[in-house]
């Protein structure tokens, strides 16, 4: 069965499946302060199997995000088998599969084996010199800190559940690096923008525009304010994700190019 482990035991499994394989396959890129405190409290699933390991991590008592790492694909194969066998809660498993297009798909032929289905493609975009970024007068503004509770509201609504949306502590850390812009009409948000900014390079998170606001200016006004950031942070590549069931087909008009790197998001349904 799925069971805690604490810090110490997680980290040292993780590092002897890197060691054993430089080339290990996972979807674990980043050690964020909420998985960590999750990890120690060991309020996680944990399973393990000879050259693989899968950590499940609730989330909002509403699903359960599902990490891997192997040494290779029959590896994980065998492990993700076991996992579901055992996994007897009523919450769904999501897991997102991030990489090159080939190799992801490779992935995602576990996941549907074992019972998953491919839930939403992501594929990450790069804007390209004809972007319309506009150059115009703008009411957008730097997001604060103390707008993260309303912001996180948005987000909750406004986006689908089962994407990685940030923790209250990395909403936290994003707007202290001003890492975010917005509008507001009187005390409320109608426009929102969240990117990281990496080196000379911008990757969009999350934006949005109030539905009773998007025939008004605020999306340009956005960009506007993205303009300028770019401009006086020297930022020189710009990327973003889209959704290829529904936006993909209007990048060449946004003035974005798709790219070679994808995010299979699945989602294996929980039991009644």
């Amino acid at each position: 069965m799925p069971r805690p482990v604490h810090a110490v035991d997680f980290m040292a499994r993780l590092a002897d499946i890197k060691r054993e394989n430089s080339h290990y396959i996972t979807n674990l890129f980043k050690w964020s302060p909420e998985v960590r405190n999750l990890v120690e409290q060991g309020a996680l699933f944990f399973s393990e199997t000879p050259g693989c390991i899968l950590v499940g991590i609730p989330v909002r008592n509403a699903f359960i995000r599902l990490y891997y790492c192997a040494t290779a694909a029959n590896r994980l194969s065998k492990a993700l088998g076991i996992f579901c066998q055992a996994h007897a809660v009523s919450l769904p498993l999501i897991c997102d599969i991030i990489g090159r297009e080939a190799s992801v798909r490779k992935s995602a032929a576990i996941f549907l084996h074992n019972g998953f289905s491919v839930r939403r493609r992501l594929r990450r975009v790069e804007a390209t010199e004809s972007r319309r970024f506009v150059d115009m007068e703008s009411s957008a503004e730097f997001a604060k800190t103390e707008d993260a509770e309303k912001i996180a509201e948005i987000l909750g609504k406004e986006f689908d559940i089962y994407l990685e949306l940030p923790s209250a502590e990395e909403l936290q850390q994003w707007l202290a690096r001003r890492e975010g812009i917005l509008i507001r009409k009187g005390r409320n948000i109608i426009a929102l923008h969240l990117f990281s900014i990496r080196g000379r390079c911008l990757h969009g998170r999350f934006a949005w525009v109030n539905e009773a606001y998007r025939r008004t200016p605020a999306f340009l006004e956005l960009n506007a304010m993205l303009l300028r950031i770019l401009r006086e942070r020297r930022i020189v590549r710009v990327y973003g994700w889209r959704d290829e069931a529904r936006s993909l087909r209007a990048c060449p008009a946004l003035g974005e190019k798709p790219e070679d790197m994808v995010d299979y998001i699945m989602l294996r349904e929980g039991k009644a």
